[in-house]
């Protein structure tokens, strides 16, 4: 089963990995494999204090804790890319929310 961990605070000039590898044991999840970081961003909402906000990937054997940041880990199933037509399509392509 795979587990998706949200909102994992690493202060800014920490190692990535130890901190990770800490919150998660904290939270009772003890990965198969190492956890692979799938979203990485910057909280510098607070100028002095400046963290990256992790979401990671952890395969695991099994999760009975509750916690809102930590749910299961679905894959979509959409292809890895859309055929190329063969003809014009006859009309302008919509595109919405694309702005400056």
């Amino acid at each position: 089963m795979k587990l998706i961990i949200k909102n994992i605070r690493c202060p800014f000039l920490a190692q990535e990995t130890p901190v990770i590898n800490r919150v998660l044991r904290e939270k009772g999840i003890f990965p198969l494999s190492p956890p692979v970081i799938c979203k990485k961003s910057i909280d510098a909402r607070k100028k002095p204090d400046i963290y990256f906000v992790y979401t990671v990937i952890a395969r695991v054997e099994q999760y009975q804790g509750y916690d809102p940041n930590v749910s299961v880990y679905q894959e979509d199933d959409y292809p890895a890319s859309l055929p190329r037509g063969t003809s014009p399509a006859g009309y302008r392509p919509v595109v919405v929310g694309f702005g400056p």
